[in-house]
């Protein structure tokens, strides 16, 4: 794939431009945030601005379909999106590389495959699940997230558990609505696979069941989960994985062929070593803190959005849905910076209260909204127009 190469000279800017005025902006990360930026940054070279996408993978697998893609229900092709397409089609600069370390006294982010300068810089890089301290056999072991690392391993372990055709022990560590609508996922996915008849699934969690949500969306989403075969296992906290086994702090250990793991997400640890250097404000769990406006809290030029970023005096859940929203802020402001409109800049302000459609993979789902909630097929059929309304649009 023919891709842009970024070095350390600067660009040269097209004929007539001013030199001086043009903007080198990083856009670091293929998140949901920059994502909904690309649109609003098509315009940034007249802006003055000279936008460049840096991410891993040129495809980004859309969060929201994860779970149908495990369970079967849609095709990987259907979830995945097209990372170096849209920056063509929106005249940014499109790299391949994966970030390690960012020098922001000297505007310098170092990748794997080269160092890239910049005047701007954004990040969106998402988050990652620690694998526990005690991990001895990681290959048994998954992170659901970043979703690069848990597409390849997981299609690795499937199709060897195929071949082995034989009753596998699942388990999903986390209770929140990724854990949950893993576990449905497998247990779907064991269903329907002769390969993996006589499998059994099973969620274990520290913390009560969707803590985020309302009383009757868990109490729809504990009986599913029974109607579905998954076992549910409250209060522990998983330590690690050794040898066939999940370990808990309590001692407890849970027989396992394959561990997933969605809970503990934190922004990666390059992030936050690289932002404490700056001198930069970062909460105990690794994330930036930025202001409503999503600027860096003590930088002029560097943004955050997404689940590496907390916005100070906003306690707002980590969720797609934020990461969407503060997509046209980010890019508005970004473009304000190009123009030198220091004035201009948005702010973002999320509520709490947000639309959740869980996937039970059964061709139904769970609709959540503050205290209601409902389940059945008109909430899959809600959530999958959703869905692959929202990935055609980058198509």
């Amino acid at each position: 794939m023919h891709c842009a190469r970024s070095v350390s000279n600067r660009p040269r800017p097209s004929a007539g431009a001013d030199s001086r005025a043009v903007k080198r902006l990083l856009l670091i990360g293929g998140g949901h945030a920059h994502l909904a930026a690309l649109s609003v940054l098509s315009g940034g070279r007249s802006a003055g601005l000279l936008p460049i996408l840096i991410a891993p993978s040129p495809r980004l697998l859309y969060s929201g379909m994860m779970p149908s893609w495990i369970a079967g229900q849609s095709r990987f092709d259907d979830c995945v999106i097209d990372l170096a397409r849209i920056c063509k089609r929106s005249d940014i600069a499109w790299v391949e590389d994966e970030i390690t370390q960012i020098d922001f006294f000297n505007r310098i982010a170092h990748g794997r495959r080269a160092r890239h300068e910049f005047d701007l810089v954004s990040l969106n890089v998402g988050s990652a699940v620690s694998l526990g301290t005690q991990v001895r056999v990681e290959s048994l072991v998954l992170g659901a997230k970043p979703f690069s690392d848990f597409i390849q391993r997981w299609e690795r372990w499937r199709a060897q558990a195929l071949r082995q055709a034989r009753a596998h022990r699942l388990l999903v560590v986390g209770g929140g609505a990724a854990g949950v609508e893993i576990a449905f996922a497998l247990a779907a996915m064991v269903r329907r696979e002769p390969a993996f008849a006589g499998s059994s699934v099973t969620l274990a969690t520290q913390a009560p069941l969707l803590p985020n949500m309302a009383p009757l969306a868990r109490a729809l989403a504990r009986g599913s989960l029974t109607v579905a075969g998954v076992a549910l296992e409250e209060g522990l906290r998983y330590v690690g994985c050794e040898a066939k086994e999940a370990l808990f702090s309590d001692g407890q250990a849970i027989e396992a062929d394959l561990v997933i793991l969605a809970t503990g997400a934190t922004p990666p640890g390059w992030l936050s070593d690289s932002a404490r250097r700056a001198g930069f404000l970062v909460t105990p769990q690794g994330a930036l803190q930025v202001g409503a406006d999503l600027r860096v809290s003590g930088a002029s030029d560097a943004f955050a959005a997404g689940d590496c970023a907390q916005i100070v005096g906003q306690d707002l859940p980590r969720s797609g849905v934020h990461a969407l929203r503060q997509g046209s802020v980010l890019g508005h402001n970004l473009l304000a910076l190009g123009r030198g409109a220091q004035s201009d800049l948005a702010s973002y302000h999320g509520r709490r209260q947000t639309l959740a459609l869980l996937n039970r993979c059964d061709g139904s789902a769970i609709a959540a909204w503050g205290r209601l909630a409902f389940a059945g097929r008109a909430a899959w059929q809600w959530k999958r127009w959703i869905d692959t309304r929202f990935v055609a649009g980058f198509r």
